[in-house]
């Protein structure tokens, strides 16, 4: 994958340029993705589009059960709570690159928390009715990586890439500065 600018990071948290963000689309997925060809939102590592409860404060997500991340292990609900309370730890840390389009107007940040429903199931709870919390979700920046021991408060940099582990249809390989960014295609993705 050859650019013409370096990528800032492939954390998708730590970055918010577009030389980052090609790259982190085909490394990482979102629950939700956008089907460009039609103009509209489809489910990637969720099953479904999700519910709301009747106040429109509770949306619950579920899982697909047939993804793996590229080391092999299960996708479950747990890493998508790992994933999210590690989005608001670094959003009010100011760690997250794009973290102030996760607050709503009152400045909190959107979801006051993120629960395991089950193995295959997850429910949001917002601050407040907040519908640009589904809008989001699709944005690389909402890109899901396999749990780390350790950045739950912390960002990954460039030198962290055997670490930076995705459920995309590509695995990051290696990184030179400069020059290139290799990856490999992903033999057991769900999507193919």
């Amino acid at each position: 994958y050859g650019t013409t600018q370096n990528p800032s990071s492939f954390d998708p948290l730590n970055a918010y340029d577009t030389t980052s963000g090609d790259i982190i689309v085909n490394v990482f997925e979102c629950l939700y993705g956008i089907d460009y060809a039609n103009d509209e939102v489809e489910p990637r590592l969720a099953e479904d589009m999700g519910t709301w409860d009747t106040n429109q404060t509770v949306m619950t997500v579920t899982l697909r059960d047939d993804v793996t991340w590229q080391d092999g292990s299960a996708f479950t609900a747990s890493d998508v709570v790992w994933n999210f309370e590690r989005l608001a730890t670094l959003s009010e840390d100011d760690l997250c690159q794009h973290a102030s389009l996760w607050y709503n107007d009152d400045g909190d940040i959107m979801f006051e928390s993120i629960e395991e429903t089950g193995d295959y199931e997850v429910e949001f709870t917002m601050a407040k009715t907040w519908f640009d919390f589904e809008k989001l979700l699709p944005f690389w920046g909402a890109s899901l990586i396999k749990p780390i021991d350790g950045y739950e408060d912390d960002v990954l940099d460039l030198t962290d890439i055997d670490q930076m582990i995705g459920t995309g249809p590509f695995y990051l390989d290696t990184y030179t500065p400069d020059e290139k960014t290799v990856l490999f295609r992903y033999d057991d993705y769900y999507g193919v």
